[in-house]
């Protein structure tokens, strides 16, 4: 049904509570100013029925039904990129609803919450009338209020953290998070490093900076600081190992983007391998065995599969995989128990949740944690919060680890107090652009993990979906010596990893 909706917000919005902002796109200085604040039922809905709730704001929400939407009308009295927050309900995990701002839209997916809770997004606002809507594709959402704040957002660049070999030369691709500020230059100690910038596909702030391998071959080898300058005498700063080669380590780990998928190679101690799930189909034959095959590696002594969807199995539960690199020991979710240990080649793997755990594929799903000489790596697998809440319960002393595979590609609910315990220093997201579209980890991951970890003083340093880093590479010598580095092209191919043999 179509529900009858009082007119538009243009009109209320224009006597008084509009932003009286300063200053250019970016952010907001100077004293807080009063937010915008609608009602969902203010909006002009379609699929749609108007629901009476003590629990709600006024005392009415919104019910969108699958394939509705409601739209209001606003203005704002400079452009500029502001606070979105939308209080909500929504009982079903992984739907996905989109964001309609000014005819444009983008998936949002709306967390799983029985409960009135608030989705937050950054948003950036023309200056005059701006249309915001909010339409459902799968599944119903509850919709109660919407209000927009002032936004105070710092520029930022990822990975912040590099090494580049000088005999081994590549481009860098770093996304940047400018919020409508420009990026003047590029320098390190004083040099310039040639710079080439692309808009990025999947959000309006951020933009794709390529630097030049040339001109990063100029800078002497040691540890070294990439300025990223802004207006101002501002800068962001990137920290770049330059070595002259790269040399083995004993434990190396390559997670390569396998779109929305999972596969991680581990080149072990002794020079055995084992690959952990193979991606889906496509992403198997285009990125995961042209990977492995331009790299030399012809034979797997291992290869585990987490479970069977096939975004991890490939759709033939790795039959292509074991034919073609004569797999010597295969295991999947059956395979353990949780507190099971199988010792490879000096690094032990623990099982911290498999089939027995679980209700359903996800939640069986083979999640460990693999260490070495004081390192350890945490593999989430497609586990959701009940199961991370029973593997802190279960193995407390386990789960902190230097480096977190991220469950279920930050899909679905996650649980904040198993982030936190885990203390990592970096978080591997393999992940396509659906990521953005995820509470999980846009709201629950970056508003409310990060910000702990990083106010508590701990060793968090980033996270790195593979949307945007390409192929990770880890190099391990113990728990007090690890790097990571990045490979991407604008090409299909991922660059040539030094001493991926």
């Amino acid at each position: 049904m179509r529900t009858a909706l009082r007119p538009l917000l243009c009109l209320a919005l224009l006597t008084g509570i509009c932003y009286a902002v300063n200053n250019a796109p970016g952010g907001f200085p100077g004293p807080a100013l009063e937010p915008i604040a609608a009602e969902a039922e203010e909006g002009k809905a379609s699929g749609a029925q108007l629901m009476s709730e003590r629990s709600a704001s006024g005392g009415k929400y919104l019910r969108i039904d699958p394939r509705g939407g409601v739209q209001w009308d606003l203005t704002v009295e400079k452009a500029g990129y502001y606070r979105l927050e939308i209080r909500y309900r929504c009982t079903a995990p992984d739907r996905e609803q989109f964001l309609v701002k000014n005819l444009a839209s983008r998936a949002i997916g709306l967390e799983y919450a029985p409960d009135w809770a608030v989705f937050a997004a950054d948003i950036f606002l023309r200056a005059g009338q701006n249309t915001l809507g909010l339409n459902s594709t799968q599944g119903s959402a509850d919709l109660d209020s919407l209000k927009i704040l002032q936004a105070q957002l710092t520029p930022r660049i990822s990975p912040k953290k590099n090494v580049f070999y000088l005999k081994s030369p590549r481009d860098l691709f770093i996304k940047a998070d400018l919020y409508g500020e420009t990026l003047e230059s590029v320098t390190s100690d004083g040099a310039e490093i040639a710079f080439s910038t692309t808009a990025s596909p999947h959000q309006e702030q951020a933009v794709e900076v390529k630097l030049s391998g040339g001109s990063i071959l100029k800078l002497p080898e040691g540890e070294r600081t990439l300025k990223f300058n802004l207006p101002g005498g501002r800068s962001l700063d990137m920290e770049l190992r330059v070595m002259g080669a790269a040399k083995p380590a004993e434990l190396t780990i390559i997670a390569p983007h396998m779109d929305h998928g999972a596969a991680v190679l581990f080149l072990l101690p002794g020079g055995r391998t084992l690959l952990v799930d193979s991606g889906k189909y496509w992403a198997r034959d285009s990125v995961l065995i042209p990977l492995l095959d331009r790299h030399g590696i012809k034979k797997l002594d291992y290869f585990i599969i987490t479970h069977y969807h096939n975004d991890h199995d490939s759709e033939d539960r790795g039959a292509k995989i074991k034919a073609r690199y004569g797999v010597d020991r295969f295991f999947d979710y059956k395979s353990f128990s949780a507190g099971d240990t199988l010792d490879l080649s000096g690094a032990e793997l623990k099982v911290l949740n498999s089939f027995a755990d679980g209700t359903s594929e996800n939640t069986r799903s083979l999640s460990f944690r693999l260490s070495y000489k004081g390192f350890v790596y945490l593999d989430g697998g497609d586990n959701y919060s009940d199961n991370q809440q029973a593997v802190l319960k279960k193995f407390p002393a386990d789960v902190s680890a230097h480096v977190y595979h991220a469950a279920h590609h930050m899909h679905g609910p996650i649980d904040a107090g198993y982030l936190r315990a885990i203390n990592p220093a970096l978080v591997l997201v393999q992940a396509q652009e659906a990521i953005y579209a995820r509470s999980a980890y846009m709201k629950s991951f970056k508003m409310d993990v990060v910000p702990y970890l990083t106010a508590n003083g701990k060793r968090f340093i980033e996270d790195l979906p593979s949307v945007e880093a390409g192929t990770v590479v880890i190099r391990v010598n113990s728990g007090s010596d690890w790097s990571y580095e990045t490979y991407k092209g604008r090409g299909k191919e991922t660059p040539l990893i030094p001493y991926l043999k």
